[in-house]
């Protein structure tokens, strides 16, 4: 015969059972792309959620201002296309102009510097984008071959979805941005912003 005691202890290791065996918040959707006028999915692009209320626009700001090489070779962010982020009550809509002009860059050293050397400039600020978002996402996956991703989030709470990719090999950039629930399917239809090479962030 079971005592008080043991049925408690059994009641309790139950619940703790339970509790362990519970899902947690799934986030899944599809991430697209349009490419002439086909849209098509944007296969192995990293997806990461971010706290719905971030300093992600301040932070990339600060990490292009103090990118000397991009500032010695004027390559700061060109806008091709227009970003719109809403949720939360909060509405995002940049226009089309060209980042906030800074001192003029060096063009001796932006003469200097040859393609290829030019697009490793990108690529390195690209990491240092990617190794910011990492360390600012509560979660991150990437699309396989579909354009399909699927994350476990710890909580439910509203998040803002960013993803980037380098769109051909001239390394122009797309950008996904949404604010959206943790949980359930989310779809990115289409990028908000298509940059020239780097992004830093919106105004």
């Amino acid at each position: 015969m079971i005592s008080r005691i043991g049925l408690l202890c059994l009641a309790a290791c139950g619940w703790l059972a339970a509790l362990g065996c519970a899902d947690a918040p799934r986030l899944r959707g599809v991430v697209l792309l349009t490419r002439w006028q086909v849209e098509e999915p944007a296969a192995f692009v990293d997806v990461y959620a971010l706290p719905a209320r971030n300093e992600i626009d301040r932070e990339l700001a600060e990490l292009c201002a103090n990118d000397s090489l991009l500032n010695a070779i004027g390559a700061l962010e060109v806008p091709i296309a227009p970003v719109r982020v809403r949720g939360d009550g909060i509405e995002l809509d940049a226009s089309l102009v060209s980042a906030p002009s800074r001192e003029r860059p060096d063009r001796a050293a932006a003469a200097e510097l040859t393609p290829w050397a030019r697009r490793d400039v990108y690529v390195a600020f690209r990491a240092r984008m990617d190794s910011l978002l990492r360390r600012r996402a509560v979660a991150s996956a990437r699309t396989d071959e579909a354009g399909r991703y699927q994350m476990q989030m710890a909580r439910g709470d509203s998040i803002e979805l960013f993803a980037f990719s380098v769109f051909n090999d001239r390394g122009s950039l797309l950008i996904w941005r949404d604010r959206v629930p943790g949980d359930g399917t989310h779809d990115l239809p289409r990028p908000r912003r298509h940059m020239t090479h780097v992004y830093c962030g919106e105004p």
